[in-house]
């Protein structure tokens, strides 16, 4: 799914094959050659793949624009969540919010449980019990 993305990165940028298929990656599953080359070949360059992207994405007319994001949420939903290199990139240029929430929704309505969206529920019940805290302090003094 992602390859698509990778494909319009390449128009602009001579990658190899390797390049390719690094980017579309997740950081994790990357072997310790790929990871080398990442770091030092890929990584340095990240601000202007996502510039590119960005010129690409604002190129494109509103059925464009919809692919990009339908692309990118798809492959999350493949992957469970977690992004591959070229998605993080996509998700800079398209918002990360958008794609997250509309993520949210697909992963819901498909009954199908996504690793990045879980695990709020213990962060939202800390800030409450601090903030039931520090009013109480307040309040007191």
């Amino acid at each position: 799914m992602s390859r698509y993305i990778v494909e319009k990165l390449a128009e602009g940028f001579n990658f190899t094959e390797i390049e390719k298929e690094i980017l579309s990656k997740n950081k994790r599953s990357l072997s310790k050659e790929e990871r080398k080359l990442f770091f030092e070949k890929l990584n340095v360059e990240r601000r202007n793949f996502r510039e590119y992207l960005m010129e690409r994405y604002e190129q494109g007319g509103s059925a464009e624009r919809d692919k990009w994001a339908e692309i990118t949420i798809d492959n999350l939903m493949t992957n469970g969540g977690e992004a591959d290199i070229v998605d993080e990139l996509a998700m800079d240029v398209i918002g990360r919010i958008d794609i997250y929430s509309e993520l949210k929704k697909r992963s819901q309505q498909e009954g199908k449980p996504i690793k990045a969206l879980q695990g709020g529920g213990g962060c939202l019940f800390f800030l409450t019990v601090v903030l039931i805290i520090i009013t109480t302090i307040v309040v007191v003094f």
